[in-house]
């Protein structure tokens, strides 16, 4: 049975989707990223492959969050640098875990399935990889061994992970699915968010009926 653990990064809520400051104040922004991750967390919570789920931060708000989620946390010993952060993660978990696997997921994907990742999981040989709506950055990373490729998390890393993948010989897996696909950082990312209101299972998510009350602050 492998030992999978799934890895969330969350640099903060307050002051956090700056992209965002233009359309709503940040009260409003640190809601929504503290809903969003309420729900990621909420559906990691029933994949049922998982042997934990660690929020890597270095704010000592989301540790708060984490405890009160009952998750595992960890200090981020490379604030600023999210490559470097979740390598040292990974070689943390499989060196204090014993992780054979790893699994990242962005907080700011909130309408991931659990469903989804758990049909994954049963797929899942060596690299399984999903991108942003666009193709360009990664929003589902699964790697066995926890360290088997260098990471890029610098927003166009998709493909960076795949030519990495390629490189030792393997045919990563593509994982196409507009719940995973989307993340929130734009005025446009919020909106599609906002779509999902009538959405027999996505309208009822905190981040979507959060999006949905927040009003233009300027």
């Amino acid at each position: 049975m492998r030992n999978i653990w799934a890895v969330v990064p969350i640099k903060s809520f307050i002051g956090a989707k700056k992209r965002l400051a233009r359309v709503i104040d940040p009260k409003s922004r640190a809601a929504l990223v503290n809903a969003m991750a309420n729900d990621v967390i909420r559906e990691l919570k029933h994949v049922r492959q998982l042997t934990g789920i660690r929020i890597v931060t270095a704010s000592d708000e989301v540790h708060a969050f984490a405890r009160a989620e009952g998750v595992d946390d960890w200090h981020d010993p490379l604030s600023g640098d999210l490559s470097g952060t979740l390598e040292a993660a990974a070689e943390h978990l499989a060196a204090s875990r014993r992780a054979d696997t790893m699994m990242i997921v962005p907080c700011d994907v909130p309408l991931v399935r659990h469903e989804l990742l758990a049909e994954t999981l049963d797929r899942h040989e060596s690299l399984t990889l999903a991108s942003d709506d666009q193709g360009e950055g990664t929003n589902l990373l699964i790697a066995s061994p926890p360290n088997l490729i260098r990471l890029c998390y610098d927003g166009h890393g998709f493909r960076t992970h795949l030519a990495r993948g390629h490189a030792l010989g393997l045919t990563p897996q593509i994982i196409e699915d507009d719940s995973i696909h989307l993340d929130v950082d734009t005025a446009e990312d919020l909106q599609k968010l906002r779509s999902f209101e009538a959405h027999p299972r996505y309208g009822q998510a905190e981040s979507v009926r959060i999006s949905c009350t927040i009003q233009s602050a300027y």
